[in-house]
């Protein structure tokens, strides 16, 4: 596929059919979409039945898990505690968030953790479709330009770094 599309061809992954669940090609999509992303070819999803699903399928982050929290809280320590829950999350984390929360979203994670990676998939679908991959840090200063970010948006954020693998007696890989 990247072969063909670095020639210039239009490629097309059509999904479907009775009795066929679409979504179980999110992880096999997801990677083919990736390699598209390290050799800068643009990928479009193609409307589904949720932002998040489309979202996922082209974002580069891991798809064999992830937790879908949609809103967030609006203000206050739920907020808070929801994004740290979020941060320290072992799967893939997609939400939604609006024109208008999106640069303080954006800040109250690179408070917490600024090198999380993060994927924002905005206006999914149309003409303005853009989808932007970067540190929790570099995606608040793209927040933050005049006239800042709009539109639908779907932010993912990677999961946590994985610990060290506890051995029975105590003892982590890295320890030996």
């Amino acid at each position: 596929m990247i072969v063909a599309l670095s020639f210039g061809c239009l490629v097309y992954i059509v999904t479907g059919g009775a009795g066929f669940i679409g979504s179980c090609l999110i992880s096999k999509l997801n990677a083919e979409g990736n390699a598209c992303y390290e050799a800068k070819i643009k990928v479009s999803p193609v409307p589904g039945p949720a932002a998040l699903i489309a979202a996922l399928s082209i974002s580069g982050l891991p798809t064999d898990r992830f937790i879908f929290e949609g809103f967030l809280p609006p203000k206050g320590n739920r907020r808070i505690d929801r994004i740290k829950r979020i941060l320290e999350s072992d799967c893939t984390s997609v939400l939604y968030e609006s024109t208008h929360k999106i640069a303080r979203l954006l800040s109250e994670i690179t408070e917490l953790d600024p090198n999380r990676e993060l994927v924002i998939a905005r206006e999914l679908t149309k003409s303005f479709e853009e989808i932007l991959r970067g540190s929790a840090k570099e995606l608040s200063e793209v927040a933050k330009r005049p006239g800042g970010l709009k539109g639908e948006m779907v932010v993912l954020v990677r999961a946590a770094a994985e610990k060290p693998k506890k051995k029975s007696y105590g003892k982590s890989e890295e320890e030996e």
